[in-house]
């Protein structure tokens, strides 16, 4: 077995209540409950580096003894499990999941909507000849040369809908032209355009639908219509409609900066009871606004407000209640199994995105900027390297980091919005978002395994809630 040094910066002391702490060994994933005040003490000092200061106080002999005995839990302890990265280990140009923004137009006017820049989108709506052309390119690259190869199309906007009747034509020119292949569908939407062919089309097609929603019905659920109106019951109506005709839905909220409702906001979506995740107002192309902007008592606010987070879900816990928070899942998973994933997402090595123009991106957050494009449907060469999520022991900023195997690096387009390169790590503020964020989960993982051993890893290994096809 590879020995393990115990590095001060490997080590994170996580405060429970009362005087219990977790001891979050970071290189291994591996989590101790400490409740010896003496030792705790010891591990922080030492986690801050004040090596001098211990050795001091406890002798250079104590010291040695103190972290060899440490170091020797951590050793015996299995190491890391390396995820399979042979799914993203591609050729340049290899897809299996395919963005197609249909529409570069929208039912609402969300302010801090990442796809505007000076407050519209830089491209334009499909056309019937573009979408055939995007599906031959997509279907022509996909991640294998067998017909069982998985490729997923997700409609994208704007809002997608406003655009069916081209939906309509991609999925019937596909079923026409490639009825041998292992084709699936998505769609990002908000949730205000609905009919009876919609839904006949998401039920015939099997599709994945992910709703935006920002949470209750409060002054900042920002979703309002270019006239004002609040889209907030429409929504609710569209999710509804939905589970009743049994098509696989997922929601997602953001969260604006100022925003004091955070638990209020996740109760809301566990009531909804469908999978969702949570994030908060991040940096992109669209300069317009403030909702992403961060500082030291807005970070301090989060915090509480995550405290408070902590509480609501150690009652569900407890309660042996079913949990719908994706994230919960994701890091339980990660934490149970000690895996090293390696990249935060497929970005610019799977998962692309090609506009009307024929403009490829290795991600949606970059299309309304030409010059962030690695690619054409109408060129050969693809070169995503500087724009595609690279593995977490590239960047060296994180190695130094708790968090880095459960944040792994944060999103690369955010960092490129903000003129850092994709082997950089973010600005200091999302990185303290990032480790408030993940200090709960490794803390609910904990609760997990004391409160409810079983009952959640059960839904990991037997999840009800898989999707009906490869998307």
């Amino acid at each position: 077995m590879k020995s393990t040094v115990l590095k001060p910066e490997s080590i994170k002391i996580i405060r429970l209540k009362g005087e219990k702490a977790l001891f979050f060994h970071s290189d291994t994933l591996q989590i101790y409950p400490l409740d010896d005040i003496e030792l705790i003490s010891f591990l922080e000092r030492y986690s801050n580096g004040d090596c001098q200061g211990l050795i001091s106080q406890y002798g250079k002999k104590e010291f040695d003894k103190s972290y060899s005995i440490i170091n020797d839990i951590i050793n015996d302890s299995p190491q890391l499990t390396n995820f399979d990265f042979s799914q993203y280990e591609v050729p340049n140009g290899v897809f299996n999941t395919v963005v197609l923004p249909i529409s570069g137009h929208c039912t609402l006017a969300c302010p801090y909507c990442f796809a505007h820049v000076n407050g519209k989108f830089n491209f334009d709506d499909f056309t019937a000849d573009g979408i055939e052309k995007a599906i031959d390119f997509s279907v022509s690259n996909v991640n294998s040369f067998s017909t069982d190869s998985p490729l997923c199309f997700v409609f994208f906007g704007g809002e997608p809908l406003m655009r069916f009747d081209l939906i309509k034509h991609a999925i019937n020119y596909a079923k026409t032209k490639y009825a041998d292949r292992n084709i699936a569908y998505s769609i990002t939407t908000n949730g205000t355009i609905l009919t009876d062919e919609i839904i006949q089309t998401f039920k015939e097609n099997k599709f994945s639908v992910l709703v935006s929603i920002d949470g209750p019905d409060n002054e900042f659920n920002l979703r309002k219509d270019h006239s004002g109106r609040k889209s907030f019951y429409k929504v609710l109506d569209f999710i509804k409609t939905l589970k009743n005709n049994g098509i696989y839905t997922e929601l997602r909220a953001t969260i604006v900066n100022t925003n004091p409702y955070i638990v209020e906001t996740f109760d809301f979506f566990e009531k909804q009871e469908l999978p969702f995740f949570v994030t908060f107002a991040y940096t992109s192309e669209n300069k317009d606004h403030h909702w992403a902007e961060y500082n030291n008592s807005l970070i301090e606010s989060i915090k509480l407000q995550f405290d408070n987070l902590l509480d609501y879900y150690i009652g569900k816990i407890e309660k042996h209640e079913i949990i719908f928070n994706k994230k919960f899942y994701q890091i339980n998973e990660t934490l149970r199994f000690r895996q090293n994933k390696q990249i935060a997402c497929g970005a610019g090595r799977t998962y692309f995105t090609i506009t009307s123009s024929g403009n490829i991106f290795s991600c949606a957050h970059f299309m309304n900027q030409k010059e962030h494009s690695i690619g054409n449907i109408n060129k050969v060469e693809i070169t995503p390297d500087s724009y595609k999520a690279i593995k977490i022991e590239e960047i060296g900023e994180c190695s130094t980091c708790w968090a880095k195997h459960l944040c792994l690096g944060h999103c690369v387009s955010q960092k490129i919005s903000l003129g850092k390169r994709n082997d950089t790590a973010t600005t200091k503020e999302e990185c303290e978002l990032e480790k408030i964020k993940m200090e709960l989960y490794v803390k609910l993982y904990y609760y997990t395994k004391t409160l409810a051993p079983y009952v959640y890893e059960k839904r990991i290994e037997n999840d009800d809630e898989k999707k009906p096809n490869d998307c």
